[in-house]
């Protein structure tokens, strides 16, 4: 929360900017501040990070933290200027410098903290480990001292694996989800420790039928919404607007966007999936589990109707 020195800031006011549903909890400061920066209002989103944030078939952004950031424009009677962004250490510059002011879907860390605020966690997705098929018994990160783990690079996984791993682990740095996968299905690497929703996504999409969910960790992702620290009132005002949206329109969001199963799974054609909710992010694996996650594809989000 930014403390303002002058007692008129502290005053909640109504505007009539956002029409019915605008809060009235901002105060002067961040309404103006909206009111005089929308060239200011620039939102990246990762075109590769779904079923969280992607760009659609038309190159539209898309996910859930596209729905959760809709709300948000709603509450607050603004209009976020939308760019795709295919390189997530890019996007981390720009959130340093300013030029990206909100990033939709980020898990807050102790260097994120740095150079952007987080808002509250609107979702938490668990961090699992995958290996291929031939390994049939259950892993933790103990099992893999000394094997070849890939993670996406600058994603909060690497940051997390290289904190605990104390050498004991070679961190094999990937340009993304599938990439990462890939190396693995081809033996290149031992396993990769990610995201179970964006892990599962890959897997189904890419029909990569040699995988399973070997093991979990005691580490989850807490997705935020971050916001540059160039912008502090934009941060405050973004927070106050994710405070009135209903945890059951959140859910329900979520639900659209991601489910998770561990049971009997096997890869379908990647035109076969399906948007459902999370489960709890304390997984039991066993020998025969593999991973299931249904995420609206692309061509399902322009049709409302389910399958």
């Amino acid at each position: 929360m930014i403390f303002l020195p002058i007692s008129l800031f502290f005053t909640p006011v109504w505007f009539a900017h956002g029409g019915e549903h605008a809060i009235s909890s901002l105060t002067a400061a961040e309404r103006i501040w909206l009111d005089r920066n929308p060239e200011k209002l620039t939102l990246l989103f990762n075109i590769e990070f779904p079923p969280l944030e992607f760009a659609s078939p038309y190159g539209t952004f898309t996910g859930m933290g596209a729905d959760i950031i809709a709300e948000v424009e709603k509450k607050l009677g603004v209009t976020f200027l939308k760019k795709p962004s295919d390189d997530w250490n890019e996007h981390i510059s720009s959130l340093k410098n300013g030029a990206c002011a909100v990033a939709p879907t980020i898990v807050d860390t102790s260097e994120g903290e740095q150079y952007a605020f987080f808002t509250k966690p609107y979702t938490t997705v668990p961090v699992v480990i995958i290996t291929t098929r031939t390994i049939k018994e259950d892993l933790d990160l103990d099992d893999l001292s000394g094997r070849k783990v890939a993670v996406v690079s600058g994603y909060a996984t690497e940051t997390y694996l290289r904190q605990i791993a104390d050498d004991r682990i070679e961190i094999v740095p990937v340009s993304s989800v599938t990439k990462g996968l890939s190396l693995l299905s081809f033996g290149r690497v031992d396993a990769f420790a990610g995201n179970l929703s964006m892990a599962a996504y890959a897997i189904e999409k890419e029909g990569i039928s040699n995988l399973r969910m070997a093991g979990s960790t005691d580490y989850s992702f807490a997705f935020s919404i971050g916001i540059s620290r160039k912008y502090p009132l934009l941060f405050s005002a973004i927070q106050k607007a994710l405070d009135t949206i209903p945890q059951s329109e959140i859910n329900a969001i979520r639900s659209k966007w991601i489910h998770i199963d561990t049971s009997n799974w096997q890869p379908k054609p990647p035109r076969q999936v399906h948007g459902m909710p999370v489960r709890n992010p304390k997984l039991s694996t066993s020998a025969n589990n593999g991973i299931k996650c249904w995420a609206m594809s692309p061509m399902q989000q322009k049709f409302p109707s389910r399958t």
